[in-house]
């Protein structure tokens, strides 16, 4: 007869009346287990303990989830989609892209913008000066636009607008503009010729894009294996247990008949015992088999990672 935990126990449990939700579960959990009438009328033998840690685990672990039946080729679509692992493996190619887009920004053209007004006031004291108070306005605006050629040459466009005006009277004109338009270019015809830099820095950024995109290919290749892999581990591992179940049935039925042939006096004794004993070790074999079968659950589950959106637990799956 299962013995009920003392009052003092409980209280300690619960740390001293100071209960959190979980500690309130797990406290009552154990006790309604405790004090079930099935628990209470056991017979303590291997059977009644095996149901009352079977009812521990059920009680703590929760309701069971429903799994889901999926086929190699599903299996494989929804990993590759899903696992969070390829899905940052997928945007590496697409990095090393941007690396070539920055490469040619060296032949893109720059465009720069100068513009400004500037005032000045100076007293004089000469009367060529044209005024007692000289004042001079500058006002500017300049547009410069350069561009990196593939040769190598640089191609430079100035444009150049100035306005100025003073208050002195012996300047004919007010105001004065001063407009002009400069073109240049310098073609290198020894160091960097053809714009060797720019291009070798193109061509690495290339490569990088084909070895990225090359690299994502050998990933998704190896996981696509461990996914199939991790489908026919299931697969073997179910079969597994269906043939040790077999086995520890047959080995029961042997144990039987050396018990009928032993009643009779066809075996020793003995003979019973041998029986047992390898009825246990299949019963231990098949024990194995179940661990060895959820773990290939557990493995295909979180190797596909169906419906892990959100945050959610991944859904569990079972070969069809």
């Amino acid at each position: 007869m299962t013995r009920r935990p003392p009052a003092a126990t409980l209280m300690a449990a619960t740390g001293g009346g100071i209960m959190n939700i979980k500690t309130i579960i797990g406290t009552a959990t154990l006790l309604a287990l405790f004090i079930s009438p099935a628990l209470v009328a056991g017979d303590g033998t291997q059977n009644g303990q095996d149901e009352w840690t079977e009812s521990i685990v059920a009680a703590l672990a929760g309701p069971a989830q429903q799994a889901t039946l999926i086929s190699l080729g599903e299996a494989v679509a929804a990993a590759v989609r899903y696992n969070p692992g390829m899905q940052a493996a997928s945007r590496d190619p697409q990095v090393a892209r941007h690396g070539i887009l920055e490469a040619l920004s060296a032949f893109d053209p720059t465009i720069s913008v100068d513009a400004g007004l500037d005032e000045q006031k100076v007293p004089t004291h000469n009367s060529l000066s044209g005024s007692e108070l000289l004042e001079k306005n500058n006002r500017w605006g300049n547009l410069v636009v350069s561009k990196l050629m593939r040769s190598g040459a640089n191609l430079d466009l100035n444009w150049n607008n100035q306005r100025s005006s003073t208050n002195s009277r012996f300047q004919g004109l007010v105001p004065q503009y001063s407009p002009s338009l400069e073109v240049g270019l310098e073609q290198p015809l020894l160091r960097d010729f053809g714009a060797s830099q720019a291009s070798t820095t193109v061509r690495l950024a290339r490569n990088a894009t084909l070895q990225a995109a090359a690299g994502f290919e050998s990933r998704l290749a190896t996981f696509v294996a461990t996914v199939i892999e991790a489908y026919w581990g299931y697969v073997g591992a179910e079969a597994e247990v269906r043939v040790k179940r077999r086995s520890l049935n047959l080995a029961r039925e042997l144990v039987k008949m050396a018990e009928a042939k032993v009643k009779v006096g066809l075996l020793a004794p003995v003979a019973i015992r041998e029986a047992r004993a390898e009825a246990a070790s299949r019963d231990e074999e098949l024990i194995s088999s179940e661990h060895q079968l959820e773990l290939a659950a557990r493995t295909l589950q979180y190797t596909v990672m169906m419906g892990a959106e959100g945050g959610h637990a991944p859904a569990r799956l079972v070969p069809t």
